[in-house]
């Protein structure tokens, strides 16, 4: 794309900013929990979401975010009161200009999320309970079998399974439990729910090097804490618990090629808990966020095929709040992922 005012004002914050002190890219991309590509690309023509210039105006109104002992991302609630006062001059100003950039026509509505080619397969992937958790009318020889009471994450697979044929009555959708799997299962379009450790590694569903990231286990936790790998190392990422209760859980939504068909998707929605992977599920199929957040997602990692976002899922009384992704403060992190390659491109 050409460059807009809007884009040679934000390569100009970079650059010229503070005279004394140019920034690069991947500076910028990590105090704005965003790719490298991703800055490139906005000072390429490429206009931000309105939430990403609000942090673009929180980093250049402080030069706190320089500091080594900063904050990983930005967040207003560090500004002192002058700085509070430069960065709304900024911010307006930058949401003006994204404003007076010409409209772009369009042509097609995107295509939604969940959506997929007609008449191409598609199954969903989702764990076990061991035969001690799962209690009465889990096995076969009950008279009162219930299959889906091994299902390990229920709320998760009755909202995506039911999302998921409603946008393709003509495609064959089914789920599968545990390793019950054939191979024209895992040669269909995949999703995979629940913790991407049971099913990932040499030989298995996810191959090593599919994903930069991974969930290991965590001894003062009963679940799997999420390693993000990236360039500069590892990052890890936990739920938060309060009273013994999860306030806060991580989730974990990405899309790459199946591994094991290179023209079908795999797609994972996990979480360190049960909730994390309802609120990834949930912010792709909830009605009143699903294509707000699909569009944001879209904006920042282009043609959706190939990205993965770790995502902060609130816990309020029990009850699982939908990520707003368009709000950066839901984005832990977010990564591209070359093809056959174990590292993001940033």
């Amino acid at each position: 794309m050409a460059t807009t005012p809007l884009s040679e004002r934000l390569r100009a914050l970079r650059l010229r900013h503070w005279p004394d002190q140019p920034v690069n890219q991947s500076r910028v991309a990590k105090a704005l929990g965003v790719t490298g590509p991703s800055i490139s690309a906005y000072e390429n023509g490429t206009p931000p979401p309105t939430a990403r210039l609000r942090d673009y105006a929180i980093f250049f109104a402080s030069r706190r975010w320089l500091l080594p002992e900063a904050p990983p991302r930005v967040d207003l609630d560090y500004l002192t009161p002058a700085e509070r006062k430069s960065f709304d001059e900024l911010n307006a100003e930058l949401t003006g200009l994204r404003s007076d950039a010409p409209a772009v026509a369009t042509v097609t509505a995107p295509t939604p999320f969940w959506k997929f080619p007609v008449g191409e397969s598609i199954r969903i992937f989702c764990g076990r309970l061991d035969k001690d958790d799962a209690g009465r009318y889990s096995t076969p020889d009950d008279p009162n079998y219930i299959h889906l009471r091994n299902a390990a994450d229920l709320d998760s697979l009755l909202e995506l399974w039911g999302h998921i044929r409603r946008l393709n009555p003509d495609n064959d959708v089914r789920f599968v439990l545990g390793n019950g799997f054939s191979a024209e299962d895992i040669t269909a379009h995949t999703v995979v729910l629940g913790n991407i450790a049971q099913v990932q590694g040499a030989g298995r569903l996810i191959p090593d090097k599919t994903l930069p990231v991974r969930q290991v286990h965590a001894d003062h936790l009963d679940g799997e804490i999420f390693e993000l790998r990236t360039a500069g190392g590892i990052e890890r990422f936990e739920p938060v618990i309060e009273n013994d209760r999860v306030v806060q859980d991580v989730g974990l939504i990405a899309r790459v090629a199946n591994p094991h068909h290179s023209s079908r998707t795999l797609t994972v929605c996990s979480g360190v808990f049960t909730r994390g992977v309802y609120g990834a599920v949930r912010s792709l199929t909830a009605k009143d966020l699903r294509d707000g957040n699909a569009n944001a997602l879209r904006a920042e990692y282009d043609g959706l095929d190939s990205f993965g976002v770790l995502v902060r899922v609130r816990v309020t009384g029990g009850a699982v709040g939908t990520p707003d992704l368009r709000d950066s403060r839901n984005v832990l992190a977010g990564f591209w992922v070359r093809p056959h390659s174990a590292l993001p491109t940033a």
